[in-house]
């Protein structure tokens, strides 16, 4: 099986649009990725809450 080699090549304007939708894809999962580790956290070290009543 002989294989030809094929001249391929992306654009400035295409791998721009490429590169940036792999950085906020990467951007994104980092931010969900964190807010769901603070709800794990939240949830098994719950914060005590302020009951609204301060010392005047």
């Amino acid at each position: 099986m002989e294989f030809t080699p094929l001249f391929a090549y992306i654009d400035a304007g295409t791998g721009s649009m490429v590169l940036q939708t792999v950085a906020a894809g990467i951007f994104a999962a980092v931010l969900f990725f964190r807010q769901i580790r603070g709800w794990v956290v939240a949830q098994i070290h719950p914060s005590k809450k302020d009951d609204g009543k301060h010392d005047v």
